[in-house]
C-alpha cells in the first residue's frame, strides 16, 4: 500500500524552514552529536512495519547498512578531501591523514567530528533492527568501499557532489522506511532520518555558498550522481539486484526525493551566502 500521505507528514514536519536553520547552525567541528529521541529496540518486532512486507524492510535496512558501515574510512576521505576547499566542514566530517595518523599513534579516538558520532550509530542501529525482525543477525561482510581522495580541488568537489547526493538519497530512503514503520520501529528511523537531514541541510548550504544559485543546475547534478550511485550499489550491494525491483517503493522513494528537494530548495532561498562564508569558512587555498 503506497503510504504518500504519510511520507508527505514526515517531509512536512522534519524540513520544516525552522529545523533546516537549526540544523545549519547545528554546524560547530567541535560540536556533539545531535541527541536522539529515547527508543526501546528491544520493542520493535515484525508487527511493526506497516504497509510493506517485513522482507522488504529488512532487505532496505540491510543495503543501508552496508552502505553506512565503513563510517572510519569515510571521516578519513572527508577530513582529507576537504582540508583545502574549506578546513571547518572537513574537521566537521572527520580527520585528515596528517591527524588520523598521529590519533592512533596516541591512542586518541578516531571519530570525534559531529558527523562522525552521527553517522556511526547508523549500520548498528540497522543491524539491530534487522536481527529484530528477521530472528538472526545480518551478515556484515560487504560495506561499501570508500573512494580514495586527495585535497586537490577537483577531487574535493567531487567528494562534495557525491556527500551531498548520498545524504539526499538516505534522508528520502529513510523516511520512506520510517513512513512504513510504527511505535519504536518509527521512532528509531525518523532519529535516522533526521540525523541525515541535519547533514543534507548543511551540505546544501556549501553547495550554495561554492557554486550560487542555480537550483536546477544543482538538481540535475545531484539527479546525475544519484542515478550513478544506484547503478552502482546494484551490482555490488546484498540482493543488490532486487534494488528498484518494487515499483511502489520505488515510486515512494521518488516522490520522497522530490518532496524533500522541494523543501530543501525553498529552504536555500532564504540563505545568504556572506553568512555562509562567516559560518564554514574560506577556500583555504584561495
Amino acid at each position: 500500500m503506497l503510504r504518500l500521505r504519510q511520507i508527505h507528514q514526515i517531509i512536512s514536519e522534519d524540513y520544516r524552514r525552522a529545523t533546516l536553520d537549526a540544523c545549519l547552525l547545528s554546524f560547530d567541528p567541535r560540536g556533539a552529536a545531535r541527541v536522539w529521541t529515547k527508543a526501546r529496540l528491544r520493542d520493535v518486532a515484525p508487527p511493526l512495519v506497516a504497509g510493506m512486507a517485513v522482507d522488504e524492510m529488512v532487505f532496505m535496512l540491510t543495503v543501508a547498512m552496508e552502505i553506512e558501515e565503513p563510517i572510519q574510512e569515510y571521516s578519513r576521505e572527508n577530513g582529507e578531501g576537504f582540508r583545502l576547499l574549506l578546513p571547518e566542514l572537513g574537521r566537521f566530517m572527520g580527520k585528515n591523514r596528517d591527524e588520523a595518523a598521529s590519533a592512533e599513534l596516541l591512542g586518541l579516538p578516531w571519530c570525534e567530528s559531529p558527523w562522525c558520532a552521527e553517522e556511526r550509530r547508523h549500520a548498528t542501529t540497522f543491524a539491530r533492527i534487522v536481527e529484530r525482525l528477521s530472528g538472526s543477525a545480518p551478515p556484515r561482510a560487504n560495506p561499501n568501499r570508500p573512494r580514495v581522495v586527495t585535497p586537490r580541488r577537483e577531487d574535493a568537489i567531487r567528494l562534495l557532489l557525491s556527500r551531498e547526493a548520498a545524504e539526499w538519497n538516505s534522508s528520502s530512503t529513510y523516511v520512506v522506511m520510517a513512513a512504513h514503520a510504527t511505535g519504536e520501529l518509527h521512532t528509531l528511523l525518523r532519529n535516522v532520518a533526521r540525523d541525515e537531514i541535519k547533514h543534507l541541510a548543511i551540505l546544501s548550504a556549501v553547495d550554495l555558498l561554492l557554486f550560487g544559485r542555480g537550483p536546477w543546475r544543482r538538481f540535475t547534478r545531484l539527479v546525475r550522481q544519484s542515478l550513478n550511485e544506484f547503478r552502482g550499489q546494484r551490482k555490488v550491494r546484498t540482493g543488490g539486484r532486487r534494488m528498484g525491483s518494487n515499483r511502489r517503493t520505488a515510486f515512494e522513494v521518488v516522490f520522497a526525493h522530490l518532496a524533500a528537494e522541494w523543501r530543501v530548495r525553498r529552504w536555500m532561498r532564504t540563505l545568504d551566502r556572506a553568512r555562509l562564508s562567516e559560518l564554514f569558512g574560506r577556500e583555504a587555498a584561495a
